[in-house]
């Protein structure tokens, strides 16, 4: 793992400014220390996302009232509805995860596979504190609405299934505290509100959800059964955490196959460039902090060759 963090100083003229490439790891509190100066130095820090740009639930829902038995043969459904009851077991039923899991947009099945490739407990354990909480907010605005959601049943019955999921997992914790922003790029954005910081996203929902949706089915779809056999088997790629546990940013994008090729050029150079497009002003003025994905900043397309091409100086200077 990195002993400090991923830094970039770009100056065009007397204009300085500086990025920071996060890492979406646990346990790296030491490095988002060392982070802590360029939060308090900045002007204005550009997020990548912040808690007000997370996408909506119906955002990630097939339009029109459309299931993935529609999109998949009977093989291939099997093989995800498996996947997805295995990785929820112990929080829902079968049935329980087969009803949202029937509703989601491929691309949204894929990241949530590979998520679960991580840290597969404490990741269980993240998303039913985050489904226990939905549950709760739904269910308050049915109260002040007084109109009963119509899985209003199902809901009750989650209730006391993830309660118990949770707390059995913090027993096991022997009275360690969880905190809930450790992940890396979450302890900086703390960080950066704890200091009254002007703080703005880059990937606003609406542009991240219309270039996902714009990579065709068929890569979808091949990109989700190739993450979920890869997960299942305990062989899942991943270039980025290799890329950082040896430090080397530039190993951070393998476009692989084709599929992958046709996301990353999609969904990932295309997120960079709107992003660079709505901070190249901020940038020409300087003292402001860009902490985004280290993918987006190296590789061809990334902020380090766009500054580069319009007369920015860029060296990594940690």
């Amino acid at each position: 793992m990195p002993t400090s963090p991923f830094v970039w100083k770009a100056k065009k003229d007397q204009a300085i400014s500086h990025l920071i490439g996060t890492v979406h790891f646990r346990d790296l509190g030491h490095v988002a220390q060392a982070c802590k100066p360029y939060l308090r130095n900045a002007d204005k820090i550009y997020f990548e996302h912040t808690s007000e740009t997370a996408l909506k639930e119906e955002q990630k829902l097939l339009p029109n009232g459309q299931t993935i038995d529609t999109l998949l043969s009977d093989a291939e459904r099997k093989e995800v509805y498996a996947f997805f009851t295995e990785a929820y077991h112990g929080i829902l039923t079968e049935q329980q995860v087969r009803r949202p899991i029937s509703k989601r947009k491929l691309w949204d099945l894929e990241l949530t596979a590979a998520s679960i490739g991580s840290d597969k407990e404490r990741d269980r354990y993240d998303r039913a504190k985050e489904r226990l909480q939905q549950i709760y907010e739904r269910l308050l605005v049915a109260q002040h609405l007084r109109t009963l959601p119509q899985d209003y049943v199902e809901m009750g019955q989650q209730i006391p299934q993830l309660t118990r999921f949770i707390d059995a997992y913090e027993r096991r914790q022997h009275g360690k505290k969880i905190e809930a922003t450790e992940i890396f790029d979450h302890v900086l954005l703390a960080y950066a509100r704890e200091m009254g910081k002007d703080i703005e996203a880059v990937d606003l929902p609406g542009d991240y959800v219309r270039l996902q949706d714009s990579v065709s089915l068929e890569a979808q779809k091949a990109l989700l059964l190739d993450t979920v056999r890869h997960v299942a088997r305990g062989t899942f790629p991943n270039s980025g955490s290799e890329a950082v546990t040896i430090a080397d940013v530039e190993r951070m994008l393998d476009p692989g196959e084709r599929h992958a090729g046709e996301r990353i050029n999609n969904v990932h150079h295309a997120r960079t460039a709107l992003w660079y497009k709505r901070t190249k002003e901020p940038l020409e003025k300087g003292n402001i902090l860009i902490v985004t994905g280290v993918g987006h900043i190296v590789t061809d397309r990334g902020y380090v060759t766009l500054l580069q091409r319009d007369g920015f100086t860029v060296e990594r200077i940690s």
